[in-house]
């Protein structure tokens, strides 16, 4: 009987060639008379410590380095080993061994190697394979290379020789894909600029001549067509004098043309009462009835008269969507065309001339001005009012009762103040540029605005661009800071000062100079241009010119009134 010791080993190269238990097996042969041998197998599940040290006495080890930089996967034998340079790889078995380093940027490189009892050291000059690439396009727009996102807006970074795929993408703009083909060491630039989508819309309303504005922009009257708009949410406003204004979200979500159609309602029911019942009114100079009266009327400022034998009440009212339904006056035996029409302005001290650094040389230098507490009128003189101090109506554009009065003369106001305070008792006059400067400027409630209210002229102002060629009814646009309208716009008005420069000295209650050939009107009108509705700006005309253009507002001083 011979005892055979059968070593059984489990390789697993080449990361462990060694198994982790290495067993003594005993077998036992036995011949019988027929000569077959019989085998016992028992298994001794004994480690044997000499094998093992045999065998391991077989390996060795490797040291990979590459350049010009790290991070070179390490194969051997075709086999990835899970490590990257520079990494040291054991238990390689003697023997002939080809160890090859691959990078995406990088050409693949192999090398055959002898492993031995002594350590190996392999140094590898890697040859590149990319180039770099710089990617440019619209803000915050979205890159993806090769399906893979990388950034917005721009990239820049190492892509491996061959073709790669570019695609650009963002909300609301189409995208871009292009096709680029790196080759190694040459550095490319990419402008993949978005063009936005766009939509257009169709706005009309019933009446049409309502302004439109989108997003605080203005795009003229309706009827209008507006194409090229970017995708998005806008905020629309439309504003016709006399009507209703509308406010509504619209969203421009495709290319398509979307049709919008809206009706503005120009009036409302309103009920006027007077302290004495069956009093006569007179809506814009014509009667209508007695009080109490419901009656419609269009939105917008109105002359109201009531009068019951000598007691009389002038007043002008705003009728606005939202506003006051019912108006209640009292009568008294006054006659004043401007009772409950005029603005306590509360003096104070300014900075009087172009603040805003466009105005023309005669508004400069700026200066300091003190001006006392006074009234001011809220309206620009009507044509009805000015009608019942003087009998007649001199306007170019008559039949209009509460438009402003125009084609007066500078000499032609002081004949109406003057019979004006013979009736009323009271002291009128012209304001001072300096008053009217002051209070077109908001006072001192003042936002420093450039027109007088707004900053955007279409709001409070009627010029050549809005107004129709033609003045329109006064109280139309919105007020200023103190609550005064058309201080900018619909007819300039006459000032009690005779033209001349300013200079730097700080004034106080300033009357201009004692005499000159022109006098000074302020505040733009229907005819001009936009500049001339600045609240600096200073026009001049001859005291004896009557223009249809050219108007005025009244004044009284706080400690006369």
């Amino acid at each position: 009987m011979k005892l055979l010791v059968i070593v059984l080993t489990l390789l697993s190269f080449p990361f462990s060639i060694f198994p982790s238990n290495i067993y003594c097996i005993h077998k036992e042969l036995t011949c019988n008379s027929r000569k077959n041998i019989n085998v016992d197998l028992s298994i001794n599940k004994t480690l044997c410590p000499s094998f093992l040290q045999h065998f391991q006495e077989q390996s060795g080890k490797i040291h990979i380095q590459s350049l010009p930089e790290d991070g070179m996967a390490i194969h051997i034998d075709n086999k990835f080993t899970g490590k990257f340079t520079p990494a040291t790889v054991e238990n390689i078995p003697f023997g002939k061994h080809i160890v090859r380093l691959t990078h995406p940027l990088y050409r693949s490189q192999e090398e055959s190697v002898e492993i031995s009892e002594f350590a190996v050291e392999l140094k590898f000059n890697m040859v590149a394979a990319y180039a770099e690439l710089s990617i440019n396009t619209t803000n915050d727009a979205i890159i993806h290379v090769d399906n893979k996102l990388i950034g917005s807006t721009s990239w820049k970074g190492k892509l491996g020789e061959g073709l790669h795929v570019i695609r650009v993408e963002k909300d609301g703009f189409f995208s871009r894909e292009q096709q680029v083909t790196i080759l190694r060491g040459r550095d490319m630039h990419v402008d993949l600029m978005l063009t936005a989508k766009t939509g257009s819309l169709e706005i009309t309303t019933d009446p049409p001549g309502a302004m439109i504005s989108l997003d605080g922009k203005m795009y003229g009257l309706t009827p209008k067509t507006i194409k090229d708009l970017p995708l998005g949410i806008y905020s629309l406003s439309l504003d016709k004098p006399e009507h209703t204004g509308i406010i509504k979200r619209v969203t421009i979500s495709d290319s398509e043309l979307q049709q919008l159609e809206f009706t503005l309602a120009s009036g409302k029911e309103v009920t006027i009462t007077s302290s004495l019942d069956g009093t006569w009114v007179y809506i814009d100079n014509e009667r209508k009835g007695e009080t109490p009266l419901k009656i419609w009327l269009k939105y917008g400022s109105h002359n109201i008269k009531l009068q019951k034998e000598s007691m009389v009440k002038i007043e002008t009212i705003e009728v606005a969507h939202g506003g006051a339904k019912e108006y209640s006056f009292i009568l008294s035996n006054t006659v004043d065309p401007f009772e409950g029409q005029l603005v306590l302005v509360k003096g104070g001290s300014f900075r009087m001339g172009d603040l805003l650094g466009d105005g023309n040389k005669e508004e400069k230098p700026v200066h300091p001005v003190t001006v006392s507490d006074f009234y001011i009128g809220k309206f620009e003189v009507t044509q009805s009012q000015w009608e019942s101090i003087m009998g007649s109506n001199p306007s170019h554009f008559k039949d209009c009762p509460n438009c402003p009065v125009e084609r007066v003369s500078w000499l032609d106001v002081n004949d109406f103040l003057e019979k004006l305070n013979d009736v009323t008792d009271k002291k009128y006059r012209l304001p001072t540029e300096a008053e009217w400067e002051y209070a077109a400027k908001g006072g001192n409630k003042s936002k420093g605005y450039r027109y007088s209210g707004k900053n955007n002229v279409n709001f409070v102002a009627w010029y050549s661009g809005n107004s129709g060629n033609k003045t329109n009814l006064v109280g139309q646009k919105e007020p200023n800071e103190l609550g005064i309208f058309d201080m900018s716009g619909n007819v300039w008005e006459w000032v009690s000062d005779w033209f001349g420069y300013f200079t730097d000295m700080p004034e106080d209650n300033p009357v201009g100079p004692e005499n000159g050939e022109f006098k000074i009107v302020k505040g733009g009108s229907w005819f001009g241009y936009i500049g001339g509705n600045r609240v600096s700006c200073r026009g001049s005309d001859e005291p004896v010119n009557k223009r249809s253009y050219i108007g005025f507002r009244v004044v009284i001083l706080a400690a006369d009134f």
